[in-house]
C-alpha cells in the first residue's frame, strides 16, 4: 500500500487496511470511534489532537512513521483508550511548542527517529514548566555552552539554565526488563481487568521464560473464570497473585507482605548499581550548566526507582550527589511506570519524594534535591513554582 512517496510497512498493512479513511491520517481520526473506555468528549478530544498532529508535524509524517518504524508508531497503532489520551497530550504539548520554540527544535527532534526520545523528555519538561507559568527557551546559548532549557520566572526576573538527559538501559536492565515485560504482559494481555501482584526474582533465559509465561497466562485465565483471589509460585523463579479486584482483601494482605500493593510487579535486580550509574550521568550533564545563575539537571530513569524500598535512604545518597558541584541548585530524578499506585508527596529535609498517578495507570515518581551548596540558590517563590510543575 503506498501512501504518498512512501511504501507502508507489510506488517502494518492489515491493520491499516481495516480502518476507514482515504489516508493515514483519516484512518487515525476514525480510530478515535471505535475505541472503548473513552468517553464523547474525549473521543472528539483526540479526533482533534490528530488534525493537530497533522498541522505541526506535516502531512507526510505518518508516511515516515509506518514506513521506517518511527518510534511513535506503537501508540498509533495501539488503538486503546490510553494512547488516545496520551496523543492528546502530545498534540496540545507540541502545539504549545510553537509559542515558545522560536526554531522548532523539539518538533524537528521528535520528528526524528533517532532523537525522538529525547525530544519526548524534553517536551514533557518543558510542557510542565510552561503550565506553571514558566517563560521558556529552547537551547538558547548562554555564554559558551547551550544548555536544553533557559526558563524564566517573570514574577521576579529569575533566570535557571536546566539540562534534561535520560539514562538509557544497560544490557543487564534490558534483560531484566524484557523478563519482567514478558511476564507482565501475560497477565495484562490475557486476562484485562484481573487484579494482580507480583515479583520476579532472576532474569530468565529464553526458552525458560516462554515456559514461565505460559504457565502464567494458565494461572490467570483459571483465577479469572473461578472469579476468586489465588497465587502461583514458582521457588526461586516467581511469586504472582491474582484477584477480581483490587480491593479484595486476601490480595491486599498478600501483596503487603512482600512489601508492595496490589498492581505493583516487581522485577529481577538486574545487579546494576544505579547510584554510581547516576553519579557518572550528572557529571558529564553538569559541563553544560555554565551559567551565572541557578542550574537544574533532570535525569529521568525508570529503573532508578525498582529498588527503591526507603526512599528516605536513597535521597541520602541522591543529596551528596548534587553536593558536589556549585553549579546545581536542584537535582532531579525522575522514572516512570504503568501500574496501580496512589499519589504521595513526602519532604525529606529540604528535599521532595513525589509520586502522582493518572487515570490511565501511568506512575510518575520524582526525587527532588536542593543543593546546599551552590554558588547560586533558586529563590522559594521559583523552587515552589517549579515542584508545582511536576504535577502538572
Amino acid at each position: 500500500m503506498i501512501c504518498g512517496t512512501f511504501m507502508i510497512n507489510p506488517k502494518y498493512s492489515s491493520s491499516l487496511d481495516r480502518l476507514p479513511g482515504d489516508d493515514l491520517w483519516a484512518k487515525m481520526i476514525n480510530s478515535c470511534m471505535s475505541i472503548e473506555d473513552l468517553s464523547e468528549k474525549e473521543r472528539r478530544e483526540a479526533q482533534e489532537a490528530f488534525r493537530i498532529l497533522k498541522d505541526v508535524l506535516g502531512e507526510h509524517f505518518l508516511d515516515m512513521v509506518f514506513s521506517k518504524d518511527h518510534p511513535i508508531f506503537f501508540n498509533l497503532i495501539n488503538m486503546v483508550a490510553w494512547t488516545r489520551r496520551w496523543i492528546v497530550w502530545v498534540a496540545n504539548a507540541l502545539k504549545n511548542t510553537l509559542i515558545y520554540d522560536e526554531n522548532k527544535v523539539l518538533i524537528k527532534s521528535f520528528k526524528s527517529i533517532d532523537k525522538y526520545y529525547e525530544a519526548l523528555s524534553l517536551l514533557k519538561y518543558t510542557d510542565k514548566l510552561y503550565k506553571a507559568g514558566f517563560k521558556i527557551s529552547i537551547n538558547p546559548p548562554v555564554g559558551k555552552k547551550v544548555p536544553d532549557i533557559q526558563i524564566v520566572n517573570e514574577n521576579n526576573g529569575e533566570r535557571i539554565v536546566i539540562e534534561v538527559s535520560i539514562q538509557y538501559e544497560s544490557e543487564r536492565e534490558k534483560k531484566a526488563a524484557k523478563t519482567t515485560m514478558a511476564i507482565f504482559n501475560s497477565v495484562i494481555h490475557s486476562t484485562p481487568g484481573i487484579a494482580f501482584s507480583g515479583v520476579v526474582y532472576k532474569t530468565l533465559a529464553d526458552k525458560h521464560l516462554n515456559d514461565i509465561v505460559n504457565q502464567v497466562k494458565a494461572f490467570a485465565l483459571k483465577s479469572k473464570t473461578e472469579n476468586i483471589f489465588n497465587y502461583l509460585s514458582i521457588p526461586h523463579t516467581l511469586d504472582i497473585a491474582t484477584a477480581p479486584n483490587d480491593k479484595d482483601p486476601k490480595l491486599i494482605q498478600w501483596a503487603k507482605e512482600r512489601g508492595m500493593q496490589p498492581g505493583e510487579f516487581a522485577g529481577p535486580d538486574d545487579g546494576v548499581n544505579h547510584i554510581h550509574r547516576l553519579e557518572g550521568k550528572v557529571d558529564k550533564e553538569q559541563k553544560q550548566i555554565n551559567h551565572k545563575g541557578p542550574g537544574i539537571v533532570i535525569i529521568e530513569d525508570n529503573n532508578f526507582f525498582l529498588r527503591t524500598s526507603d526512599i528516605t535512604e536513597i535521597i541520602a545518597k541522591v543529596e551528596d550527589i548534587a553536593y558536589k558541584y556549585g553549579n546545581i541548585s536542584v537535582l532531579i530524578v525522575s522514572g516512570g511506570f504503568r501500574g496501580r499506585s496512589t499519589d504521595e508527596t513526602k519532604k525529606v529535609g529540604n528535599h521532595y519524594y513525589i509520586r502522582v498517578v493518572d487515570k490511565d495507570l501511568s506512575v510518575d515518581q520524582f526525587i527532588v534535591v536542593v543543593n546546599k551548596y551552590c554558588d547560586h540558590s533558586l529563590s522559594q517563590g521559583t523552587f515552589d513554582k517549579i515542584v508545582s510543575s511536576l504535577y502538572m
